[in-house]
């Protein structure tokens, strides 16, 4: 008898592990980097942009009825050092996400830390994306941040702990949003902002065509909406965005700190590599003050499907006297 029950519970436990999936995959990069503003006689350092060296692991169990539990862990370091992600190597463990939720013919639904509903697509007109290239045209988390309580992340980190629902796919309309609660933790601490946080995005994509637009409230009443799109038309693709962001007088703002945001750019493939061009510009919207002029150049070049070798270059014309007004970085990335 006691065989008996150690075999089916073997045989129960083998049944549970062929419905669950645990995976890992990330990237790793190091480079040559000078950023635009460095102080003036500060040479490149071997460094690459935060957030782009991180590795993740994703489980999902099925619950049968169409159901999947999922999970997901994500850390971002530093190759150079090896520490934590961040310029003072202080960012936490799992930065780049910590969530657990449930999917189905409904969506899915998480709950934990991670990029919100705004902040995840907010740089998809940029030929750079999200990933902090001298060349990236992304200037919107330069003046606004998603969650101000936990200064860990920096401005414009555009992570929060809340709640994500995401909708299934409907003839390529795609909707998600968040909400988090005043009361969160901030290193540890207990904060209270001023009021609930919310995330709100609406995608279109169907064939040569995406189009995006979505608005973003914070604890602390911050706002920022941003429209954008991109359109392939197979020899290049390009890319168009605006965004606006309104801080808070109650953030010590004093009504002077309110930012509009231009940008296009452009994709350009040519068989292995990929040409990168954008430009943007960034104006304070009540003193009418261009604060940011932004030209940004690009190359990938893909040594396999895996691994490839980039080079950068952006320059501002609006950086603070005595610092640099280009930046550039060369180096190579693989994924797994």
């Amino acid at each position: 008898m006691k065989k008996t029950l150690i075999a089916l519970a073997a045989l129960a436990s083998t049944a549970a592990f062929a419905q669950s999936n645990v995976t890992i995959d990330g990237g790793i990069e190091v480079g040559i980097l000078k950023p635009i503003g460095a102080a003036a006689g500060q040479g490149a350092r071997l460094d690459h942009p935060n957030g782009n060296s991180q590795f993740r692991l994703l489980g999902s169990e099925d619950l049968g009825g169409g159901l999947k539990a999922n999970f997901i862990i994500a850390h971002r370091f530093s190759t150079e050092s090896g520490g934590n992600d961040g310029s003072a190597n202080n960012r936490p463990d799992f930065q780049g996400e910590t969530s657990v939720g449930v999917s189905g013919g409904f969506g899915s639904i998480k709950i934990g830390r991670a990029v919100t509903a705004l902040q995840g697509p907010v740089g998809n007109h940029d030929a750079h994306g999200n990933n902090g290239r001298q060349g990236s045209i992304a200037n919107l988390a330069s003046n606004y941040t998603s969650d101000p309580n936990d200064a860990r992340d920096g401005a414009g980190a555009g992570r929060v702990d809340g709640f994500w629902y995401t909708s299934p796919n409907m003839g390529g309309l795609t909707v998600t949003a968040n909400l988090g609660l005043k009361n969160t933790r901030a290193g540890g601490a207990l904060a209270t902002g001023a009021k609930n946080f919310s995330s709100f995005t609406a995608a279109y994509s169907a064939g040569p065509i995406y189009v995006m637009g979505g608005l973003e409230t914070n604890r602390r009443d911050d706002k920022v909406w941003a429209l954008l799109g991109t359109y392939d038309l197979g020899v290049a693709k390009v890319g168009v965005g605006y965004s606006d962001v309104n801080n808070s007088v109650a953030a010590g703002n004093n009504g002077n700190n309110d930012f509009t945001n231009w940008g296009v750019s452009a994709w350009i493939p040519m068989g292995a590599t990929l040409l990168q061009v954008g430009y943007s510009s960034t104006k304070n919207s009540v003193t009418d003050v261009e604060t940011s002029s932004k030209f940004g150049l690009g190359m990938e070049y893909n040594l396999s499907k895996r691994t490839r070798a980039y080079a950068s270059f952006g320059s501002d014309s609006k950086v603070a006297a005595g610092t640099s007004k280009s930046g550039y970085e060369v180096g190579i990335r693989h994924t797994f």
